[in-house]
């Protein structure tokens, strides 16, 4: 296989293939609009990838910050579709590293559950800030490709939702954070909330907000309603 050696116009194809992939879904999106989005000509985004599955599955690798996406012998060719969906299912899951809920104290820190609470809280923000533009690839392209949507939406999202319950019911019988009627509903309202501002807002009108001070009031009102009563 041959080898293009420009890494920068690469890093530009995938950044337009994510955005053309989030506007149009996987179905709907065209080589054409991706190369038009990064100003080049569609024969020259088949320099890169072969086909759009191999664009698809290169820009997910990018959005997910792959350091060796940038590296792979081109033009790229996808692997079956089976595969494409492991890999992509295998490189969210590798992205996908929560170490202060992870090691969260099965015996609660004296005095400090709403500043162990808020690290986690931090710890999801900054991540889904992160990998903002990955999870709304897979979020539109889910609607119509079904085994990515059960990965993610079934198996991914619901894992890290039972996680945070399970320490919020936890927390809550220690006596150190609030009780709620139902973690599940509450870890939702968490998740859903910091998923809205760390990602969400980017596309929603009137969105130009500060970034620390929007993370740092967000994780200070989540964090203080469950202050226990």
């Amino acid at each position: 296989m041959s080898r293009v050696r420009a890494p920068g116009r690469f890093a530009e194809i995938l950044s337009a293939a994510i955005d053309e992939f989030i506007a149009s879904g996987y179905r709907l999106a065209r080589i054409e609009d991706v190369a038009r989005r990064a100003g080049i000509a569609p024969g020259t985004v088949h320099l890169y990838a072969r086909t759009k599955e191999a664009l698809f599955e290169l820009a997910m690798r990018s959005a997910l910050h792959d350091p060796d996406v940038l590296d792979e012998p081109l033009p790229y060719t996808a692997p079956p579709a089976s595969e494409l969906i492991e890999g992509v299912w295998q490189r969210l899951n590798a992205a996908a590293r929560f170490p202060r809920l992870d090691t969260a104290p099965q015996a609660p820190p004296p005095g400090q559950a709403i500043e162990e609470f808020a690290g986690i809280v931090r710890e999801f923000y900054r991540w889904l800030l992160r990998h903002h533009r990955a999870i709304k690839v897979i979020e539109r392209c889910a609607r119509e490709w079904p085994e990515l949507a059960a990965l993610f939406y079934k198996q991914f999202r619901r894992n890290g939702l039972d996680r945070l319950a399970s320490y919020l019911r936890r927390r809550g019988r220690q006596g150190v954070l609030r009780v709620t009627e139902d973690p599940s509903i509450a870890a939702r309202v968490v998740v859903e909330t910091v998923a809205f501002f760390a990602m969400h807002r980017f596309s929603a009108p009137d969105s130009d907000l500060n970034d620390e001070r929007t993370e740092a009031v967000v994780i200070d009102l989540l964090t203080h309603a469950f202050l226990p009563t």
